[in-house]
């Protein structure tokens, strides 16, 4: 699991928590930054989700083009292979 899926998932969760506090406090301020950290967390996740399917697709060799083609020449190729140099 990447990194940043994690680091999203603790942000969503400090960003409710800021939300309820603000609701229950009558706090507008600190319900707002609650609001935008749970979006902001929701985002890194997503980034997160994304490298972890790429990471997952790399190492298995199941990239393809756009076009329906393996990426075995391609630019995409290349930049496989250099996401995966030195690993291995």
């Amino acid at each position: 699991m990447d990194k940043d899926r994690i680091k999203g998932s603790g942000q969503q969760t400090k960003g409710k928590v800021k939300e309820v506090a603000g609701k229950l406090t009558g706090d507008a301020k600190l319900e707002s930054e609650g609001k935008a950290d749970k979006a902001a967390g929701k985002v890194r996740n997503v980034v997160g989700g994304i490298k972890d399917t790429l990471r997952r697709q790399v190492t298995s060799g199941t990239i393809w083009e756009p076009c329906g083609g393996p990426a075995n020449s391609s630019g995409l190729a290349r930049v496989v292979k250099l996401f995966t140099a030195g690993k291995g």
